[in-house]
Parts: C-alpha cells; structure tokens; sequence
C-alpha cells in the first residue's frame, strides 16, 4: 500500500502537542512498518525537520508557489492549504506517485474531493465551544474547512471519547465514522538521565516550583493561573515559584502586566520553547505539573508529567478527567480560588502527592507511541481493504456540504459533487422559518452562473433549474447558496440560538440523463 501523507501544514514549534503527535506517530511508524510505502509532502519550511533513515519513506516537497491560508491564532497554529480540484499540485502528486491512501494529520483533508480513501486527524472542535477565542475570519475558515473534512474523509482520527461525542453532538458525524486514538509521552519522557542541576543553571531556575507549559493561546488560562498563584503567595506567604513554558510567552501583553501588576517577576519565570530534551527534567524538579487549561482534546503534558513521576493537578473540565483519571487533583479552572486550593493542596500534602505520583506511573503505562502507531497502521490497513474490496463504481464519487448545520440552518452554503453522474436538472427546497421582514433576497450560483431570487414568505419554497451539460470523464457540480441577511434568533427574542441564520435546507435534488434523482442533504429537517 502507497500511504501518502500531508504535512503542509506542520510549522516547526508552532502546532503545539501535534507536532509532538506527528513526530512520535512517524518514528514509531516506520519502525514497525516496513511492508508499506510512505510518501511525505513536505514543505520548504518544514522539509529538513523531516529526515527519516527509513527505506519505505519518500519526501515530496512542494514549492511555496501554493498558496498557504495562513490560520494561525492564540491557539494551534494551523495552515490550512488553498486546493483547487483539477491543478492542485498534491493532486498530481496523488496521482502521478499512484498513492492508494491520503492521510492529513492536521486538521484538514487536503486536497479534497479525492477518489481515494482518506483519514483525517481532528483533536478537537475547540471553536464550537469558544467561539470568541478565534477571529471571524479563523472561525469562518475552521467551520469552512472542519465539517466537509468529516464528511469526506473516509475515517475520522480524534484522541479522546469527549472529543468523539463533541463530533457527534456538534456536526452530526456518524460514530462509527470517528476512530479514538489516545496520545502519549514522548519517547524522550522515558529515559533515564540525571541532569537536574545542568537544566536549572541552563534556565536559570529555582529548585522548587510548579511547571505549566502551555503556548500562550487564550484557552491554556494562563491569566486565571496568574491570578491563583497570586492568591496562594499572599495567603501563604510561600517561596514557591511558577515557570512558563510556550511560545509568545514574553510577547503577550495581558499575561506580562497581570505578573507585573501582582509584583510577581521575582516568582514567575517565563521560558517560552524549550529543547525538547530539557522538558523531562523540567518536569522531574517541578513540585507538580499545574494544569488550568480550559479546553482540551487530550492533553499530553498530563501523560508526560505522569510518566517522570511529576504530581498532576489539572483543570476538572472537557477531556482532561478522562485521560488523567484517578492520578490527577482536580480544580475549576475559572475560579482562581480553587487553582490557589489545589496548589496548597498538592504543596502541603505529602502523602496526596505521593498517591498522585504512584497512581500517574501506572496510568502513563497505559498509552505508548507504539500502540499509537499500531492503530494507525491497523486503521490504514482496514480502511484501504475495504476500499478494495467495494463496488468500483462508487470509488470516484463523493459530495459535501459546507456552511451548512447539522440541523439545516445556513446564512451561506456550498453543495459539491465530483464523481462521474451527469446531472441535467436541480431541485432545491428552502424553509423559511425566522420571524423577519420579507422578501428575503438569495443568491443561487450553479457553476459560477449566478441567480438572484427571493423567499417571499414565510414556509417552503421550491426552486427548480436546468444544469448545462458538462461533458468530461470526472465532472464536479457546484451549489452555492447565499442569503443577503442572517440573523440571531436570540437577539430576535426567539431562543437561546446564536447562530448567525437565514434558511433551512430542506431537500437538495439532482435529477440524472436517465431520469434518476438522487436527494444530496446533510440532514432531513422533520
């Protein structure tokens, strides 16, 4: 089996615990696997951080010429590439090198429409949850991008259950779409050394002090964790220090003036990256990992405290219960009162923090790169077999929606199809349910031919249209629908929804030569 896998988006230092992830993922792959062929698209920003010994692994680098959508934000920083259908080069690459499975470890399947079986690798839906962490555009281009990966892709990769149910609940993906891979430790977190003292003078740090390393994006709530350790100091009058670690730690304002504000330059170290062959020992010294985090889909420092012996308390909310268990302290993590409780707690109580550090050692037993690996691999394996083995004539079809809510709400819509169906005729339903001044004016764009019309009242209303004839071997059909306005229905008075909406999706039909309709809807609306 040809495995082609895009690491466009992968920038050295920047995509936070996947970068620690693809890595690990790759070592332990090629270990393990020496029947199959690896192809790595690589790029000019990350191809020499790339270099594996392996016989079965080829890199391909594509040039910057591409056209990168650059979404980094204050969370993973994640390039999601621009793709066209016909031109893309990984497109051709796909083509020309006769790969026989696509995997994107990074959020997006890319290119996509494809005609070969795809896994996609998603943590999380953090912006479903914090909407307000990320600009308009990054949210736009995430909900853009997210939900017409799931529905593509073949297979869906997340790392926690809490991760799975948020797909399910969130976007409608079906479960036994979504496969649950746990994380793990690096390799480095498993060796044994004895460097405490060279790390401390390398970084200049005391011997006793808490250890949160975390990049300086809005949901790790390093701002709360200031402000609880602020408490503890004032309460308790203890030496104790906190140190930083992340990138754009120095650089961020609110995080440097509350420290100043609180006068605690003195007790707050900020290191922003560190070697990776530092951070094991970095967590051996540290009196416990402290874990605030408002938002994970796994959280590997937990693991990597865990597997070193480092006691762990963590914030009590998304997946952090579940991958921590039993061997973590548990506070809320938006009340700085209950952060400075868990540090007395975890600083002051001995025996606790020696069940934490028994109870840690056993749980981090539990996950490995290796069997993070042997996963992917099995999952691989099945996921091409099953390809094989299906009828051939659905192979080079798929379709998608974006746009478009689980429940069929959108203000802004795009339906695509590629596959080799010619269709002659579309037939769209539209649900008009908002209390709002009408006519309400629509744009539909069939194939880049725009039409101008209105939804005159409240109800369904039908539209019909001819499709030209598209005569080639693979044709792509594109629907977009756009309504002039959208509207919150809370801020109408009607309920709690603070969605930006318009009109309801009800049927989206596309009529064949031969006369056959087939019904292309993300869901039934009852």
């Amino acid at each position: 089996m040809k495995i082609g896998i895009n690491l466009i988006p992968l920038r050295p230092g920047k995509n936070g615990g996947m970068e620690v992830y693809l890595r690990n993922l790759l070592e332990q792959l090629f270990l393990i696997d020496n029947v199959n062929q690896y192809y790595l698209i690589t790029a000019p920003y990350n191809d020499s951080t790339l270099n594996y010994s392996a016989p079965n692994c080829k890199k391909l680098r594509i040039h910057e010429g591409r056209g990168l959508i650059d979404l980094t934000s204050g969370l993973l920083s994640k390039f999601i590439p621009s793709h066209t259908y016909v031109d893309d080069p990984m497109t051709r690459i796909i083509k020309d090198n006769k790969i026989d499975l696509w995997f994107c470890p990074f959020l997006s399947l890319d290119p996509r429409p494809l005609n070969i079986p795809s896994i996609v690798t998603i943590p999380d839906l953090q912006h479903e949850y914090f909407p307000d962490y990320f600009s308009k555009e990054e949210l736009e281009l995430r909900r853009d991008y997210i939900q017409p990966s799931c529905e593509q892709a073949t297979k869906i990769i997340t790392i926690s259950q809490f991760s799975k149910q948020s797909f399910i609940e969130k976007l409608g993906i079906k479960p036994e779409k979504i496969e649950v891979i746990y994380l793990a430790a690096g390799d480095n977190f498993g060796k044994n050394t004895d460097d405490q003292k060279k790390i401390l003078n390398k970084y200049n740090l005391p011997e006793y002090y808490l250890l949160y390393p975390a990049n300086a994006w809005p949901h790790k709530n390093h701002l709360n964790l200031i402000k609880g350790f602020n408490h503890y100091k004032k309460i308790y009058n203890d030496s104790l220090h906190l140190v930083l670690t992340g990138s754009d730690l120095k650089n961020n304002i609110a995080i440097n003036d509350l420290i100043s504000q609180y006068n605690l330059k003195e007790s707050v170290h900020i290191l922003n990256y560190i070697d990776k062959g530092d951070m094991p020992e970095l967590f051996k010294n540290a009196k416990a990992l402290i874990f605030p985090s408002l938002f994970e889909g796994f959280g590997i420092p937990l693991l990597e405290a865990m597997t070193v012996g480092c006691p762990v308390i963590a914030s009590d909310t998304t997946s952090i219960p579940e991958i921590a268990d039993n061997a973590a302290y548990l506070f809320e993590p938006t009340d700085p009162l209950s952060i400075c409780d868990a540090i007395h707690k975890i600083v002051a109580d001995e025996p606790l923090r020696e069940e934490l550090v028994s109870r840690g050692k056993e749980r981090a037993i539990l996950y490995s790169y290796e069997k993070v690996a042997r996963m992917h691999l099995d999952l691989f394996t099945s996921v091409y077999n099953q390809y094989k083995d299906s009828n051939n004539s659905l192979k080079n079809e798929c379709h998608y929606f974006h746009g478009l809510y689980s429940d069929g709400w959108f203000s802004k819509m795009k339906f695509v199809y590629c596959g080799k169906k010619r269709f002659r005729h579309l037939h769209i339903d539209l649900r008009s349910e908002l209390p709002v001044k009408y006519p309400m004016k629509i744009s539909i764009i069939l194939n880049d031919k725009k039409i101008n019309a209105i939804i005159p009242s409240l109800g369904i209303h039908s539209f019909d249209f001819e499709i030209p004839d598209i005569e080639t071997t693979n044709t792509e059909y594109k629907i977009e629908i756009i309504s002039k306005y959208s509207y919150s229905p809370k801020k109408l008075g009607i309920n709690d929804d603070e969605r930006k909406i318009s009109i309801i999706l009800d049927s989206l039909i596309m009529i064949d030569f031969n006369e056959n309709s087939t019904e292309y809807v993300q869901r039934k609306v009852k």
